[in-house]
C-alpha cells in the first residue's frame, strides 16, 4: 500500500469537506427556491380563487354589476396563477390558463360549447390545493 503524505492526505480531505459543504449549501438554496416558488403559487391561487368567488357574488346578487373589465381582471389573476404553478406542475397550469380563457370571454367559451366542468371553480381549487400542499 503506498504511504501518503500527511499534507496531501489533509489537503485531500479539506477538498473534499469543501465539496461536501458545496453541496449542501446548493441542497438548502434549492430547497429556499422552491419554497418562494411554492408560496408564489399558493397565493396566486388563493388571490384568483377569492377574485372569483367574490366576483360571483357580486353579480349573484347584482346582475347590472356585470363588468367586462373586472372579467378581465380575474383572467389576469389566473393567468398569473398558471405562470406561478407551472414550474411545478404543468398540467395544473393548463387547468389554470383555461379559466383563465374562459374569463376572458365567458360568453364565448359558452357559445363555442367548451366544457365548463375543466373549469369548475371548485375543481380547480382542490386540484391546486392538493397539489401544493402535497409539494410542500
Amino acid at each position: 500500500m503506498p504511504v501518503i503524505p500527511v499534507p496531501l492526505a489533509t489537503d485531500s480531505l479539506k477538498m473534499i469537506g469543501e465539496w461536501v459543504a458545496s453541496l449542501v449549501h446548493r441542497k438548502d438554496e434549492q430547497d429556499k427556491q422552491k419554497m418562494v416558488q411554492l408560496e408564489a403559487a399558493i397565493q396566486a391561487l388563493m388571490e384568483a380563487v377569492t377574485a372569483t368567488r367574490a366576483y360571483l357574488a357580486e353579480i349573484r346578487d347584482h346582475p347590472e354589476k356585470q363588468s367586462d373589465p373586472k372579467q378581465g381582471e380575474i383572467a389576469q389573476k389566473w393567468m398569473d396563477a398558471g405562470t406561478k404553478i407551472y414550474p411545478i406542475d404543468g398540467g395544473l397550469a393548463d387547468t389554470y390558463f383555461l379559466k383563465a380563457d374562459y374569463w376572458s370571454d365567458p360568453k364565448g367559451w359558452v357559445a363555442a360549447g367548451k366544457d365548463e366542468t375543466l373549469i369548475n371553480l371548485d375543481r380547480v381549487f382542490d386540484l391546486g390545493r392538493q397539489a401544493l400542499l402535497a409539494k410542500h
